[in-house]
């Protein structure tokens, strides 16, 4: 049964990934609810975010970096997407720089060693501090899909943008503060969470809200 996005009211399932409504003046696109399969309409959820992020940046030369946090499944990819299209901004995926290890070595971690060990924050840094300078700058990702519990032999490029995001699990850590002008928290409700990562996960979900297996790319949730 179709539930009300609890943002706009209208009759959706799940984030719709289409344009946003238009409003009052007359800005924006068709919006095709019925093609929606999420709980929460992202075209309405984006529109405070957007208009803050226009704020910080108006009458700004260097790049605003904004780090979009919160845990899995709680749609910040879709949402920086969303954001990243309005404002023809740069997004930089956390799970790009996700630590790796083996089941066995998870299973032993207390909660902090898990929070401290799970992003490779300090490969994060050069890579936004380039991009603040307003520079291209490039690293190897984890590779999600290979054999080996590491970085892959690619290369990802990302350019310079006025607006940078920083899209994961732990983007707004305190050791990434210096580099970072907004911090987001997106807060959804357990079940949210865990119905829209058994959606894209297409596996069961434990107490965390993280799909069992040593490696799921939605893992860097780590608490």
């Amino acid at each position: 049964m179709a539930r009300a996005c609890m943002h706009c009211g209208s009759a959706v399932t799940r984030v719709c990934h289409g344009p946003r409504p238009v409003g009052r003046d007359g800005v924006g696109d068709a919006h095709p609810h019925p093609h929606c399969d999420r709980l929460l309409c992202v075209s309405v959820m984006g529109e405070p975010l957007v208009e803050r992020i226009a704020a910080l940046v108006a009458g700004r030369s260097a790049p605003l970096v904004v780090a979009l946090d919160g845990r899995s499944g709680a749609g910040k990819s879709t949402l920086a997407t969303a954001v990243a299209a309005r404002l023809d901004a740069t997004v930089v995926e956390g799970d790009d720089f996700y630590a790796g290890g083996t089941g066995e070595q998870w299973d032993v971690m207390t909660a902090a060693e898990k929070v401290e060990h799970v992003i490779d924050w300090r490969s994060q840094r050069p890579v936004l501090e380039a991009l603040r300078r307003g520079q291209a700058t490039d690293y190897h990702p984890y590779d999600w899909d290979g054999d080996i519990d590491g970085p892959a032999a690619h290369v990802v490029t990302v350019e310079p943008a006025h607006v940078v995001i920083l899209d994961g699990a732990y983007s707004a850590r305190p050791e990434l503060a210096d580099l970072l002008d907004l911090r987001v928290l997106l807060d959804v409700p357990a079940e949210v969470r865990r119905a829209q990562l058994l959606a894209r996960e297409g596996m069961s979900t434990g107490r965390c809200g993280r799909p069992a297996g040593p490696r799921p790319r939605s893992g860097t949730s780590a608490l």
